[in-house]
């Protein structure tokens, strides 16, 4: 079986894992995150955020694979590369929007409760 082969069906077996994990998270994540984040909208928010990462971390590992021998795929390892380069520039800024969402959303809380209605 060639390598390009064994790395088509790991990514596709990673991200049927992947997909499996988020299914299995979703209920029990709405739950917990609707109680820590107050509404449903913000909860919403940030079961999304989750899911993309729950996603787009695990491809990012498997598209660092190399084979030893892969002079007869280097289409592919290239391929793979430029995948690669572009969902960590995704994963990249759906972290930042997080950092910058969380802080936010810290801020506003916090003169919600130091303004009495």
């Amino acid at each position: 079986m060639h390598a390009s082969t064994v790395f088509s069906f790991g990514l596709l077996l990673i991200s049927a894992f992947s997909v499996g994990v988020m299914t299995y998270l979703n209920r029990p994540l709405r739950l917990v995150l609707t109680d820590l984040c107050g509404t449903a909208d913000r909860a919403l928010f940030w079961r999304a955020f989750t899911n993309i990462t729950l996603f787009l971390f695990p491809l990012l590992f498997m598209l660092d694979y190399r084979p030893e021998d892969s002079s007869d795929s280097a289409w592919l390892w290239t391929l793979a590369d430029l995948a690669k380069r572009g969902l960590l520039g995704l994963a990249l800024t759906v972290v930042v929007l997080a950092i910058v969402m969380g802080s936010f959303i810290r801020r506003c809380d916090s003169r919600s409760i130091a303004q009495p209605r």
